[in-house]
Formats: C-alpha cells, sequence, structure tokens
C-alpha cells in the first residue's frame, strides 16, 4: 500500500487546534447549565465566549509555542 505524504499546513493545523479547544469549552459549558443560576443572560453569554476564545488561543499559542 502507498501512502501519499503529509503536507504540514499551519493555517489548517491552527485552526482545528482553535476548534477542537474551543469546542471543548462549549461543551463544558453546556453540560454544566442551569438556567435557575443565571441571573443575567448577556453576562453568561459573552462568558462563554470569552471562554471558547480563550481555550482556542490556548491551543494554539501551547502547540505553536516558539523555542
Amino acid at each position: 500500500m502507498n501512502i501519499p505524504p503529509m503536507t504540514f499546513k499551519l493555517a489548517q493545523e491552527v485552526g482545528w487546534a482553535f476548534v477542537v479547544a474551543a469546542g471543548l469549552a462549549l461543551f463544558l459549558a453546556l453540560v454544566q447549565f442551569d438556567p435557575e443560576v443565571i441571573t443575567d443572560w448577556r453576562a453568561w453569554g459573552l462568558g462563554l465566549l470569552g471562554q471558547v476564545i480563550r481555550g482556542g488561543a490556548t491551543a494554539v499559542v501551547a502547540k505553536y509555542k516558539p523555542g
């Protein structure tokens, strides 16, 4: 069987790292979701969005940190 060589595409790798980490942050927030506790939906949504962005950015930085 002849397996073609894999070409490394930085943008694609960074994108997937971000998507997986952001998806995990979103999944964890939704698993622990309790609408009875939330008093301000806008603050909850912004916090969730911040966590998703932070999780994705952390994965990207951890994977591609120079040195």
